[in-house]
């Protein structure tokens, strides 16, 4: 197994990271293929047809806001890619992978996605990701990601994370 933990980001508009504020709520909606979460300064839509990634993020101060992944833009946020001989296969690529709530109250919502990493043909690898995303009132995301390998070998002629 391999763990990439705690890759932090921070969804605030403000130039430093606001102060916590345990009466700022989420909202989580499900719609369609995703799940929809937004507090105060961001709204952040994760899609399971898409590895269960971030596939939208927007961050706004009250009146303006700014696109930071735009839809239909390429690759979704984690995007993990690794690659064989022959094919490179990413997390998003995955277009039955699991997406669920796990937690969701007034500290934060928690979010986990299980996909298979694929090829663009829709060919699968044997690797197998758990994505883990914490988000809090105040705009900070943890993500950690698992990668498993779920039968045999592979032949890794190289990695990337974006």
């Amino acid at each position: 197994m391999i763990r990439l933990a705690a890759l932090p980001l921070l969804l605030s508009a403000c130039a430093q990271a606001p102060a916590r504020d345990e009466t700022a709520a989420l909202s989580v909606r499900a719609e369609g293929t995703g799940i929809e979460v937004r507090g105060e300064h961001f709204r952040a839509t994760f899609d399971r047809t898409a590895g269960g990634q971030i596939t939208k993020l927007r961050l706004s101060d009250g009146e303006e806001g700014i696109a930071l992944k735009d839809p239909g833009a390429a690759g979704g946020f984690p995007e993990i890619a690794l690659r064989d001989g022959t094919r490179e296969y990413g997390t998003g690529l995955d277009r039955g992978a699991t997406l669920e709530v796990r937690e969701s109250g007034p500290g934060g919502v928690v979010l986990e996605s299980v996909s298979v990493l694929s090829a663009q043909d829709g060919t699968a690898s044997p690797w197998t990701a758990r994505t883990t995303t914490e988000i809090f009132p105040e705009g900070a995301v943890f993500v950690e990601l698992e990668l498993e390998l779920r039968e045999g070998t592979f032949d890794l002629q190289a990695a990337s994370a974006r």
